[in-house]
């Protein structure tokens, strides 16, 4: 797909998923911190250890599936190498 894109137009069309995934990331480490302060007011409550591992189980998802987005983003960005390839066979060209 991205063989018939330019540099440039990779960096348009795909790197606003960049803004997107910081967003996501900040948005994400919001809901996390508000679940931690309602679930270290239940614990004085109940002392259920059970939801504490879930909702950590749930944050270490979250950043393995940001540093997924963050990786299909940069490998859409990054130049394929046919396209560096024939970048520097014109450059030598010249």
């Amino acid at each position: 797909m991205a063989e018939s894109y330019t540099i440039e137009e990779i960096r348009r069309d795909f790197l606003f998923v960049r803004t997107d995934i910081e967003q996501l990331e900040h948005t994400l480490v919001c809901i996390f911190k508000a679940l931690a302060r309602v679930l270290e007011q239940r614990r004085r409550e109940d002392s259920s250890p059970l939801m504490g591992r879930e909702l950590n189980e749930l944050e270490k998802q979250g950043r393995q599936f940001l540093a997924r987005l963050a990786s299909i983003e940069a490998r859409l960005t990054r130049p394929s190498r046919r396209r560096q390839a024939a970048a520097g066979t014109a450059a030598k060209a010249s």
